[in-house]
């Protein structure tokens, strides 16, 4: 159901699985059956997929709240292609939902050491040179380059040329 033609099915399906990641009670189990299909989602994303901001957004929360409950599992599912997805997706200015959840799935990933080594060896370095320069502006106060991510407000802010040295 989560690959579904059907945006609403979808949608639905999506939802269902972020509220059952809700319960930390299912929470291991769950990452090692859903975080593929769920990365899988996440890196088929393209841009004919506008129409479903809420559904990609939700994917990135399950997908952030599974690997921190389970890194090890987290770590089987990275790839380059997922990286490379989720940073198009942070800065798709489109997808206003979806650009945030997907900026802070990837400074949570980069944020955790044990997912951190699994990144590297997943994918390439250079993959991370593009996320880099990206400012988190942090509780409407400040601007940070790679915040440690808990329960704050993020919002997604384009890096402009005089913040790039």
């Amino acid at each position: 159901m989560l690959y579904s033609a059907n945006s609403g099915l979808q949608k639905t399906a999506m939802s269902l699985v972020g509220n059952m990641s809700r319960v930390s009670s299912l929470r291991s189990t769950m990452a090692k059956e859903v975080l593929p299909t769920v990365s899988s989602v996440l890196s088929a994303w393209n841009l004919k997929m506008v129409k479903s901001d809420s559904s990609i957004a939700t994917a990135c929360r399950v997908m952030h709240t599974l690997m921190l409950a389970d890194p090890e599992s987290g770590k089987k599912v990275l790839n380059s292609k997922l990286i490379n997805s989720l940073s198009m997706l942070s800065t798709n200015m489109s997808l206003e939902t979806a650009r945030k959840a997907a900026a802070v799935l990837l400074f949570s990933m980069w944020g955790q050491k044990d997912i951190q080594n699994g990144l590297k060896k997943a994918t390439c370095n250079p993959c991370f040179s593009n996320l880099l320069p990206v400012k988190v502006h942090w509780n409407g106060s400040q601007t940070h380059d790679f915040p440690p991510v808990n329960s704050y407000q993020i919002d997604v802010l384009p890096v402009t040329s005089s913040d790039v040295t």
